[in-house]
């Protein structure tokens, strides 16, 4: 008596490998598109926002400008230090996920010097097309988030 092997139904077809591929692949192109609009928001936010020319700033004294807004006591610089301090902490957030989903084997400080690096470049473009203010306070709270 020998064992007849099994007819091959479509369920058998439909799972295993070939489907888990399929929907690991939908899933990076999902975040890959979600990573796209974010690359589009940040980009708009942080260098398309003004006219080019009407800022430029330069700032290169760690926590000057941090400092500043916390010695201020004019009318609504409370509102607009917490803006700018937890703005720039919330808006690196989803790149530092998606460069440790990126590189899933990278140290911590490597993923950290990524965005850092991005951040910096964020902060020279602005100083070199005056859209915004070049402020190596903007990097740390960056990179803190």
């Amino acid at each position: 008596m020998g064992v007849q092997p099994k007819a091959a139904t479509v369920a058998d077809d439909l799972s295993g490998p070939r489907l888990s591929s399929k929907r690991a692949k939908a899933e990076t192109v999902a975040i890959v598109a979600v990573f796209a609009l974010y690359a589009a928001f940040l980009l708009k936010l942080l260098l398309f926002s003004r006219a080019p020319g009407s800022e430029r700033s330069i700032n290169l004294v760690p926590f000057a400008s941090i400092a500043d807004y916390a010695l201020s006591h004019s009318p609504g610089s409370g509102r607009m230090a917490f803006a700018n301090v937890v703005g720039n902490i919330l808006i690196f957030i989803p790149l530092g996920v998606y460069a440790s989903w990126l590189r899933q084997r990278a140290a911590a400080w490597r993923t950290m010097l990524a965005v850092a690096s991005v951040s910096v470049a964020v902060e020279i473009v602005q100083g070199v097309f005056a859209v915004g203010a070049s402020d190596i306070d903007d990097v740390i709270l960056n990179c803190v988030g």
